[in-house]
């Protein structure tokens, strides 16, 4: 029978550092970024079909990626009648908390834009944390 490999033995390294590297596309991280803007309560979605497909579909998230190293600018709408600032703020600390542990990646800068407000009945949804 052979004997176990140790930590520290072996052709890979114990941390694993060795196997390979992860690389996500800008529309990945656009996708995360637009997903967790919408779990901050006064972000809705907004736009039809027609809106989405000429880009007029919020929240819209542009990344650019240096490295390891992510910066993004987000459009939202909000729920009328939302504190901007307050909003805006929640949004940026939920969007660079979640991508950041989604991805492993350093959030430097999310940049949030207040594109539209919406008079909108947002349907409670339960999240479980």
């Amino acid at each position: 029978m052979a004997d176990p490999i140790r930590s520290g033995e072996g052709s890979e390294s114990s941390d694993g550092s060795d196997r390979g590297s992860l690389t996500f596309a800008d529309r990945v991280i656009d996708r995360i970024a637009s997903i967790s803007a919408v779990e901050v309560e006064s972000v809705v979605t907004s736009g039809s079909r027609l809106d989405k497909a000429v880009g007029h579909r919020y929240p819209k998230a542009d990344v650019q990626q240096a490295g390891q190293h992510v910066r993004i600018a987000m459009e939202l709408a909000l729920a009328w009648p939302a504190s901007l600032p307050n909003a805006a703020a929640q949004a940026r600390d939920h969007v660079t908390e979640r991508v950041a542990a989604l991805t492993g990646l350093s959030v430097d800068v999310v940049d949030v834009s207040v594109a539209q407000m919406v008079r909108a009945q947002r349907t409670a949804v339960e999240r479980v944390r």
